[in-house]
């Protein structure tokens, strides 16, 4: 267990989590020989993520810490060693961070609505930030920091490739994305969720990462029925979603519609 001890922080005031700044230079970071998290992104601060901070004491609104088992979550810069460089401490969640490096990626980002609660019938996104907190809580909930700072570059490459390779996922226009939405659920807090659980399910069998996922291309038969398994018109959701919010993205529909993809994927191997 590797323990760091820092002193002379300042407390950020922040919901749900504690939030320390200070500065170090760039030759003491580097001897603190904190693990780094596989992916790392650039940022004017250097993050460092712990499970675990203690606060030993406070004086005069400085706080000395002590932090167990940390990661590095960003890169470090690139100036002299004897430049100051700020730190951000925090005792975010696993999930926390998977979110960080979910927006992180420009295209996914965009796909998201940060601002507000609801989603303008006008608007190019999928889905708003609560409920992409929400999907990656239920599908990452077991994920410890060791875990997830040991996967997130395959998980960044995997995520790229999905974007990369699935026209759907893809930037367009107002009306193009508007014209999508009114067909399909493709690209929406569904498929995301399916996605996200892919990736954990072939990271606990420890196998490659296909990015060629069942079903997000090919045709599907349902009672009569022939398309696209997230096509809209699909009669499968009519059994499906039992509420009056059709495609609504609960806990329960979301299993709903994952256990479905399962099953219909399986048939068209």
């Amino acid at each position: 267990m590797k323990v760091l001890h820092l002193d002379r922080l300042r407390k950020l005031k922040r919901r749900g989590n504690d939030l320390f700044l200070g500065t170090a230079t760039l030759q003491q970071i580097e001897k603190w020989s904190v693990k780094k998290a596989t992916y790392q992104s650039n940022s004017e601060f250097v993050y460092l993520y712990s499970e675990e901070i203690t606060v030993l004491k406070e004086e005069n609104s400085l706080y000395y810490i002590t932090i167990k088992d940390g990661y590095l979550t960003t890169a470090l810069p690139k100036v002299e060693l004897e430049d100051e460089c700020p730190i951000l401490i925090t005792n975010n969640s696993p999930q926390k961070l998977i979110i960080d490096t979910l927006l992180d990626i420009e295209v996914f980002k965009n796909f998201i609505e940060i601002k507000s609660t609801k989603i303008s019938k006008n608007s190019t996104k999928i889905m708003t930030l609560s409920t992409l907190e929400n999907i990656v809580s239920r599908v990452f909930a077991k994920c410890t920091l060791d875990k997830t700072a040991g996967f997130l570059n395959n998980f960044n490459i995997y995520i790229n490739n999905i974007i990369n390779h699935i026209n759907e996922f893809k930037i367009y226009s107002v009306k193009e994305v508007q014209e999508l939405k009114n067909r399909t659920i493709i690209n929406s807090s569904f498929s995301w969720y399916i996605i996200l659980m892919g990736f954990l399910e072939n990271n606990k069998k420890n196998i490659e990462l296909n990015i060629d996922l069942p079903l997000f291309n090919e045709n599907i038969c349902y009672k009569g029925w022939k398309g696209n398994f997230f096509n809209k018109d699909n009669p499968l959701w009519g059994e499906v979603f039992k509420q009056k919010r059709n495609f609504y993205p609960s806990k329960e529909n979301l299993d709903k519609v994952y256990q479905e993809w399962k099953r219909f994927s399986k048939v068209s191997k």
